[in-house]
């Protein structure tokens, strides 16, 4: 066998040639297989030549006399076992004839004829077997990717790239880096190799195979360019699959910090670290979702961006999420939706640290009403309404018997929220600031869980105080801090790092002219009596009228969904940390990261319909031992067939795969006549 290097309309053509002599005697040559493009390492192509010869026509010889090879290269391995295995899932080969595109299993008529000559069989399925000898090998992992495959080609995600122009090799490349994130997050250069190490070649085609970490950079980048054309494509394409109610939109923040530093990156800023990450330069990811926690649209910030200022921004593509939709069958569904007298106007619910009262009276100007979850301080100001127990009413279903712990609401109005320029307005004008044509509604809700958690805080951070307090007077009265300007400085540091607490405590130096006297500490009972009554206390604000309190409670708790969404993106799905430099490339990671969000939320809503509460990391866990591989079957006769095909799935893999409609019957199974097995 020796490599043929070819040109072509469309570049070099790398061929692997075997020369053989037909029935006459005549030498002829056939292709077993080609290679396209491939870096092959053109100074070792003779001996990777030789060593591919000797594994298809003396299998069983070659394995034997594997350990007295001369050492190789990591790349000339790699390519021996890459072409190898590429000769495998082709399923064409055969020494003494090609076999054609055969790639059934099933018995062929014109299998004897293609393959005929040293070992003439008549029915390669019937013949006898050496069971001892019979191996495998070439496994690669198809039980994980099979489930996210179903999820892409039921979005039509394909068809969608398709109609923006993509081309089929970008199609597969936009796939494979997608598919990715859902199996084993990793960097463009891993992603090369780890595409080998699975059955995406025979998922997605040999193609897949070629790709290099260059191609995937430029996939990012062309599908950055389509954001909102996929985005949208995404949202309408999951509520029609799902009959999704869109009525409501969760609004959130996350952020997600570099490995480096960035400094060519304008958006990756210091700011406040989700995960305790102030050493590094964060981006801010805005994300929306809808009730039900799919995904509707995203945008990414500089990190050290306020979480209000985000909204500004942000509201553009609420409005997008929020118009009537361009598909006939969608906008069907709208129109049914309002027969049926559902509410058109959009519900935004959002966290305290977003609802500025210039934000919600801008989402009022925008067409939406909002649900907002107050600050903590701004919640001393219900203290009295609070006091009054009997005014409250405990929600159905939170109570011990169903395991939930207890929470109780009283639903109170209050004139609408303002903005400052209004409220200037209106007292210029002498209006009374209370003649709002609607007030907005504000539900006091008392929670137990919640209770117990503020408690448990306040506690900790209190010892942790006290602690830090204790060392600071030792510091003092030891004399190792003396100068009255690095005392003060470090009092202060004190207070800063304990905001939460510190306003309880009265902190001051025994006396000023002598430091070594130490702190004096006065703990204000009083006020903190007064702060605990408000545990497990939290006021929620809505310009809706139309709600029941219980109702109004579950829609907010619903953010929820949007928490779990974003765990999903930053532990199962590779959002955290970003290992790119560049903005359009931080970008294109953090899209392509919600786009296999797609993914992943079609999974968990199909086994949540199906009553199956386990996630996404137990699911994969349990697919994982379902793999391609290859048999080795030596034949009675001497001639060795390399069968390739998946696995059979265990019980509980199959009752996975129905859950979520995947069809294993009509995955590709090849077969390959190798040569007769050598004498010893």
């Amino acid at each position: 066998m020796f490599f043929r290097k070819k040109s072509a309309s469309h570049g070099i053509n790398w061929q692997l040639v075997e020369s053989f002599r037909n029935e006459e005697g005549l030498p002829l040559q056939r292709i077993v297989i080609s290679l396209g493009n491939a870096s092959l390492p053109e100074k070792d192509l003779k001996i990777i030549a030789k060593i591919l010869e000797r594994k298809l026509r003396r299998p069983n010889d070659f394995f034997s006399h594997e350990q007295e090879m001369v050492p190789l290269s990591e790349t000339t391995t790699n390519w021996i076992d890459r072409i190898y295995r590429q000769i495998v899932r082709d399923g064409r080969y055969c020494q003494s004839q090609p076999v054609g595109d055969n790639n059934s299993l099933s018995p062929q008529p014109s299998y004897n004829s293609q393959c005929s000559g040293t070992s003439r069989i008549s029915d390669p399925f019937t013949e006898e077997v050496q069971i001892d000898a019979i191996e495998h090998e070439n496994s690669a992992v198809l039980g994980t990717l099979l489930p996210v495959k179903a999820a892409w080609e039921s979005l039509r995600i394909s068809q969608c790239l398709e109609q923006l122009g993509f081309s089929d090799m970008q199609i597969t490349a936009a796939a494979a880096n997608i598919i990715n994130r859902l199996i084993e997050p990793c960097s463009e250069h891993s992603l090369v190799r780890w595409i080998g190490t699975t059955a995406l070649p025979e998922l997605l085609g040999e193609g897949v195979l070629n790709f290099d970490h260059k191609r995937f950079y430029r996939i990012s980048d062309k599908l950055l360019k389509n954001k909102d054309s996929i985005e949208a494509h995404l949202r309408n394409q999951s509520r029609k699959l799902f009959s999704l109610e869109r009525t409501v939109i969760l609004y959130d923040l996350t952020n997600t910090y570099f490995e480096g530093q960035a400094l060519s990156n304008r958006k990756a800023q210091r700011g406040n670290s989700k995960e305790k990450r102030n050493d590094r330069p964060l981006v801010v990811v805005a994300m929306a979702y809808d009730g039900n926690g799919f995904a509707l649209a995203h945008k990414t910030f500089a990190g050290n961006t306020n979480d209000g200022a985000s909204l500004v921004e942000m509201v553009e593509e609420l409005k997008r999420c929020n118009r009537p939709a361009a598909d006939p069958e969608e906008a069907q569904m709208e129109l049914k939706e309002q027969s049926k007298g559902i509410k058109t106007k959009t519900l935004v619910v959002l966290d305290a640290g977003i609802a500025s009262r210039e934000n919600l009276v801008m989402l009022r100007e925008a067409g939406f009403s909002y649900l907002v979850n107050d600050t903590r301080g701004r919640r001393s100001r219900y203290q009295k309404e609070f006091s009054e127990h009997a005014e409250f009413k405990a929600l159905a279903g939170r109570d011990d018997v169903h395991k939930k712990p207890p929470v109780k609401v009283r639903m109170i109005e209050e004139p609408a929220v303002k903005s400052k320029a209004e409220e200037i307005r209106e007292k210029e004008e002498n209006k009374d600031p209370e003649s709002a044509e609607k007030p907005d509604t504000v539900l006091l809700c008392r929670s137990k869980g919640r209770e117990e958690k503020e408690q448990a805080m306040f506690s900790k951070a209190e010892e942790r105080f006290l602690e830090q307090a204790a060392k600071l007077d030792l510091r003092l009265k030891n004399g190792r801090l003396v100068k009255s300007k690095k005392v003060h400085q470090a009092i202060g540091r004190l207070k800063t790092q304990n905001p939460r607490v510190q306003r309880y405590y009265t902190i001051e130096l025994s006396s000023e002219s002598r430091p070594s006297d130490g702190l004096i500490f006065k703990r204000r009972d009083q006020e903190i009596q007064e702060h605990r009554k408000l545990f497990g206390c939290y006021v929620l604000r809505t310009d809706r009228q139309d709600f029941e309190p219980e109702e109004l409670w579950s829609v907010y708790i619903g953010l929820t969904q949007a928490e779990e969404g974003f765990r999903a993106l930053k532990t199962d799905l590779g959002l955290r940390p970003n290992f790119h430099q560049k903005e359009d490339r931080v970008d294109g990671h953090i899209f392509i990261t919600v786009i296999a969000f797609h993914l992943w939320k079609w999974i968990r809503q199909k086994l949540d319909h199906a009553g199956d509460n386990r996630d996404w990391v137990t699911i994969r866990c349990i697919l994982s031992t379902h793999c391609y591989s290859t048999l080795i079957v030596p034949g009675a006769t001497g001639a060795v067939y390399h069968i390739r095909k998946p696995g059979r799935p265990e019980l509980q893999q199959q009752q996975i795969y129905r859950t979520l409609g995947v069809k294993t019957s009509n995955l590709k199974k090849t077969k390959v006549k190798f040569g007769r097995i050598s004498e010893n």
